[in-house]
């Protein structure tokens, strides 16, 4: 922030244009969004399940790549109660929302593209 003279608000600005503009494409086009806490919490499948579904690649493959690299719990340090931006917090929750699924491409753009 420093380097650039960036303030926080146009960082905001940045984060939640970037991160809807993916929320867009995801339910246009289809596809799945996956946090980084997701692949590194050995608990959570459920990401797994959408991306082998979305790319046809074998779930059992996956889980067994995925099991070889991360060795470890997930870092329970959160930072949670540490409330930023209320629109960041929104855009959170619109993300987690979708979380372990997998969207198919929409028949609007499925009709577009002569494929629906």
């Amino acid at each position: 922030m420093l380097l650039q003279r960036t303030t926080y608000p146009n960082i905001a600005d940045r984060i939640e244009m970037t991160y809807r503009n993916a929320l867009i494409g995801i339910y246009t086009f289809g596809g799945c969004a996956v946090s980084f806490e997701e692949i590194i919490d050995p608990g959570e499948t459920g990401w797994m399940e959408a991306l082998s579904e979305m790319i046809g690649m074998d779930y059992a493959g996956l889980a067994e790549a995925r099991a070889r690299l991360v060795k470890s719990e997930a870092d329970a340090n959160t930072s949670a109660g540490f409330r930023l931006d209320p629109r960041l917090e929104a855009l959170y929750e619109d993300l987690r929302a979708i979380k372990g699924r997998y969207l198919p491409p929409s028949t609007q753009y499925l009709r577009q593209i002569g494929g629906g």
